[in-house]
């Protein structure tokens, strides 16, 4: 019987779905190794929980193979925390010469913010879901 393990590695302390070609086969929780039983052929793979997730995965496995997965959280919300300091730090920054500040330090955190507005509203995948560890 084909094995799946999957590693989830993310910070919350949340309980996730796991879902192979649209039916929940278990939950996962941060720090979790699991391994799931799937039948012979290609699949679609997506871990979420409520309005977070990841993508679809298509994978093919065959009889007594062992695919390992890993969801992680997605790098652009990462960059959230930078432009938020960015902001915060800007009027400080700011002094004699405001258009010596203005490019390097609010632009960018602008342009951050405004990716990650779009990201989350449009994308809703927070999570990334990979084959490998």
């Amino acid at each position: 019987m084909p094995i799946i393990k999957i590693n989830l590695k993310i910070t919350k302390s949340r309980t996730f779905e796991v879902l192979v070609d649209n039916q929940i086969i278990g939950l996962l929780s941060n720090g979790e190794i699991k391994e799931y039983n799937v039948t012979e052929g290609r699949h679609k793979l997506k871990i979420k929980s409520g309005r977070i997730g990841s993508k679809d995965l298509d994978f093919m496995i065959f009889n007594n193979e062992i695919k390992i997965f890993t969801a992680s959280k997605s790098k652009v919300l990462n960059y959230s925390l930078l432009a938020i300091i960015l902001f915060l730090i800007s009027p400080f920054l700011i002094t004699n010469n405001i258009y010596l500040w203005l490019f390097p330090v609010v632009a960018p955190a602008f342009i951050i913010l405004v990716l990650l507005i779009f990201f989350i509203t449009t994308h809703r995948s927070y999570l990334i879901l990979k084959e490998g560890e």
